[in-house]
């Protein structure tokens, strides 16, 4: 588990080598860094994701207040890449590549001229272009994200021709596709024979963060684009089977836990930040950091190394280096959940005093080369585990067959300064996780960063194996019913009873590190020792909670499953993920620990039987398995709560794993068509899968069995569509409606008229499973609303104006899907 060692936690230290300070534009303006460049005078320019273009002086000067802003151009739209060549201005905006004219010297752009708009769009609000270095031919790069559509929103569409694909932009403004199958790419750079590095974001078809070196004419992974490829039909491939076309290999697969949205990377030709020179520096935006990687090629494979090199910088998406040496790197996160701060502009300076750090690795027939930066005061301990990826339609892939393999030996060179390593077992395709805790050089300096990770797409001699490997893939979103309930989305408190939690934007106090900072927002909740939220119903049975969470320098937070189980998330000498006791003492404490920094957002994960607990992981990894817990029979309730000093969280998911229900007899519904009428306009057809399909604006009605007071369905949930499932409708299609798609603010599974569910509790574009059970005496119906298995709502009267049919409700042209239509007594 020495791979669960977060070592940006080791920050406190990276100072001494590198300083960060940070420009001061003008009070009020918001700087969202999407390009930086270098005026022949020495002036910095950036553009903005606000359409704006900044010019500023003395960006070098040793005091950063002394900087001067002056904004020269405004009005673009969302200037994601720039260029000066040959002392011209060139901005990348959303749809057109841009020269920015100073016709009379005096610094203000007078006149934007195109120099092409040749790539699709169709207004999508994902379809970014990236960009944009300068080849020595004077050729640009332009990267063009895919869209994201609803319902099925995590699927990206290349809707527009050029979509995922990287451009070359000719001198004189002829636009040449030049290689596809990607995501998100938001970074490019450029090795120092030219060949071109993307970057692209983990996501559906991306198991994780990839730096690619571009294969032209070459495909990359992500299957949209492959619709513009020669010889293509122009069809819009699958979303969810792997094409037959093999990807190219990522040089480098950048690990979940360091990097989630890696922005551009560039060359430090000179080793300005230390004994690295030829090495490249990689922009990381969700852990606001800065990272390492050196590449090397095996029998003509790209691939290498990776290493973290500076922390606490902030959301860093562009990287370029200024003639001094410095490191200017632009921030933004806006929609894009970075690390604060937020926006503007940083500078990261070697101090000058050497780091004890591995330099540079090379993959040996034997094992690595690793080189230090100093010579080693003895043979380390090394471990070594390996892991690889499932390439497939879900949103990223955890590590998978992850394994320790054995160091068969280590020994130094003469000069103490390489350490030889041997492990026989190492595979093609795998990446390669080593780790070196005790690593002290000869004049005592430990190792400041004591892991690497080295993407091995081919040994010496061998094959070459991808580490994103085909696999048969799990049921679509849109195939299957997830269980996932929602529990934050929309409205963060409405199926909680709260306790002083705040819903608002949270991020580390940057003069007290021990604190968060709240400011008028929607992506955290915020809790203070004693503060709670706790589910308003309960559930019973095994079941699976997931959370993201952030804590401070000394803050702590509890969830509990019940009153008897807890999982303490803290910064201790633990580190989070202990199971307590209701006394909070510590029944089982993690295996390592994971704690990833303060303010750092991270992912928990609970597995839960009645006496056990399954599995707990941490950012996708597990920290610990299979440990009994108190038994706790019956119903328990779901709870968030503050412990020690501040504590934030959000995006809290519950499903239940049990069937408490198996042995219920359901009658099936969806078999006799001749009986069934409609109310008002509403057209109805069953699928080639059997799924029926209502749409239009009025009711569908199927009779129900007599004594039958169970009802189920499972149905497809769209964007802002008006749907309802009515139990016991009378013969005008009337009675208790549950909403199983949007109702105005109404979201599903909640009773209309009665206790309205204002929580998005079931994800666009998901099957859940509605069962109700709405039972008739004298004085009207009562009954119980479960969403996918877990019981929301109880209780409730509804008047006497009840039939012998169930409904299936759409309004305003709506089209609903629905399958299992069945009774039960």
């Amino acid at each position: 588990m020495i791979s669960l060692l977060l070592v940006c936690a080791l920050a406190v230290d990276e100072s001494t080598y590198w300083s960060v300070d940070y420009l001061e534009p003008p009070q009020g303006e918001v700087l969202e860094v999407g390009g930086i460049g270098f005026m022949p005078d020495g002036a910095m320019v950036v553009s903005t994701r606000r359409g704006q273009i900044w010019r500023i002086e003395q960006p070098l000067a040793s005091d950063p207040r002394e900087a001067r802003f002056t904004l020269i151009c405004e009005g673009l739209v969302e200037g994601l890449g720039l260029a000066v060549v040959d002392g011209e201005i060139l901005v990348l905006q959303r749809g057109e590549l841009s020269r920015l004219v100073d016709s009379d010297g005096d610094h203000l752009i007078d006149e934007v001229v195109t120099v092409t708009q040749d790539w699709g769009m169709t207004g999508n609000y994902h379809e970014f272009a990236f960009g944009l270095p300068v080849a020595d031919d004077g050729a640009m790069y332009v990267a063009l994200n895919v869209g994201f559509w609803n319902p099925q929103w995590w699927h990206g569409k290349s809707r527009a021709e050029g979509r995922g694909w990287v451009l070359r932009i000719e001198p004189d403004g002829t636009v040449v596709p030049y290689a596809g199958g990607f995501r998100s790419p938001c970074g490019l750079g450029l090795l120092d024979d030219g060949t071109l590095l993307v970057t692209d974001n983990q996501g559906d078809w991306m198991p994780a963060g990839p730096i690619y070196a571009v294969e032209p004419g070459g495909f990359h992974g992500h299957p949209a684009s492959l619709r513009w490829f020669d010889g293509s039909d122009g069809e819009e491939p699958s979303d969810t089977v792997a094409p037959a076309e093999e990807p190219v290999p990522a040089a480098i697969w950048l690990p979940y836990k360091w990097s989630r949205s890696a922005g551009n990377l560039v060359q430090d030709v000179d080793g300005s930040l230390g004994p690295f020179a030829g090495q490249y520096i990689v922009a990381e935006l969700t852990n606001g950091q800065i990272l390492r990687a050196d590449f090397e090629r095996i029998d003509g494979t790209l691939q290498g190394a990776c290493w973290q090199l500076r922390g606490g910088i902030g959301s860093a998406c562009r990287v370029a280096f200024a003639p001094d040496g410095t490191l200017i790197v632009g921030l933004t996160n806006r929609g894009w959940g970075g690390m604060p701060p937020a926006h503007g502009i940083a500078r990261v300076r070697f101090t000058g005093v050497d780091p004890m750090e591995m330099q540079r690795v090379h993959l040996t027939d034997a094992g690595f080369d690793v080189t230090f930066t100093k010579p080693l005061s003895e043979v380390p301990i090394v471990t070594a585990h390996s892991y690889d990826y499932w390439w497939w339609w879900e949103y990223g892939s955890p590590e998978q067959h992850t394994m320790q393999v054995a160091v068969e030996s280590a020994a130094l060179s003469d000069d103490r300064t390489v350490l030889s390593l041997s492990i026989p077992d190492l595979r093609a395709g795998t990446v390669a996780r080593i780790a070196m805790d005790d690593a002290v050089a000869t004049d005592g300096t430990h190792l400041l960063h004591t892991e690497f990770n080295y993407t091995i797409n081919r040994l010496p001699g061998g094959p070459l194996v991808p580490v994103a490997k085909r696999t048969t893939a799990p049921p679509a979103r849109g195939d299957s019913v997830s269980g996932w309930l929602y529990l934050t989305w929309y409205d963060a408190f409405d199926v909680w009873l709260n306790s002083g939690v705040i819903l608002a934007d949270a991020s580390i106090d940057p003069d007290d590190p021990t604190r968060l900072v709240t400011t008028p927002g929607s992506s955290a909740l915020v809790a203070e020792a004693a503060d709670s939220m706790t589910t308003m119903f309960s559930f019973e049975g095994d079941a699976e909670v997931s959370t993201r969470f952030m804590i401070p320098q000394q803050g702590s937070g509890v969830l509990w499953i019940g009153e008897e189980v807890g999982i303490r998330l803290a910064n201790d000498e633990l580190g989070p993920g202990s199971v307590v006791d209701r006394s909070g003492s510590v029944l089982w404490p993690p295996t390592a620990n994971a704690f990833a920094g303060p303010g750092t957002w991270q992912e928990l994960t609970v597995t839960y039987r009645q006496d056990r607990i399954d599995l707990i992981e941490i950012d996708g990894v597990s920290i610990l398995a299979d440990v009994p817990v108190p038994t706790e029979r019956g119903s328990r309730q779901l709870s968030l709560r503050g412990d020690q000093g501040m504590f934030a969280f959000g995006d809290v998911r519950l499903r239940r794993l049990s069937d408490l229900d198996g042995d219920r007899t359901w009658t099936d519904l969806m078999r006799d068509t001749l009986a069934w009428r409609t109310v008002g306009d509403v057209e109805w057809h069953h699928d080639d899968g059997g799924t029926l399909i209502v749409k239009g604006n009025g009711t569908l009605l199927v009779p129900r069995p007599p004594g039958h007071s169970w009802t189920r369905c499972d149905t497809m949930i769209g964007a802002d569509k008006h749907a309802g499932l009515v139990l016991d409708a009378n013969d005008q299609g009337e009675g208790q409606v549950i909403d199983i798609a949007t109702w105005g603010d109404s979201k599903t599974g909640g009773l209309r008229d009665l206790r309205p569910i204002y929580a998005d509790l079931a994800g666009t574009g998901e099957w859940c499973t509605i069962e109700a059970r709405w039972a008739a005496d004298g004085e009207g119906a009562s009954g119980a609303v479960q969403l996918n298995g877990i019981e929301l709502l109880q209780g409730g009267r509804s008047p006497a104006t009840l039939g012998s049919w169930i409904g299936i409700e759409v309004r305003d042209g709506a089209e609903v899907a629905i399958r299992r239509l069945a009774t039960s007594p």
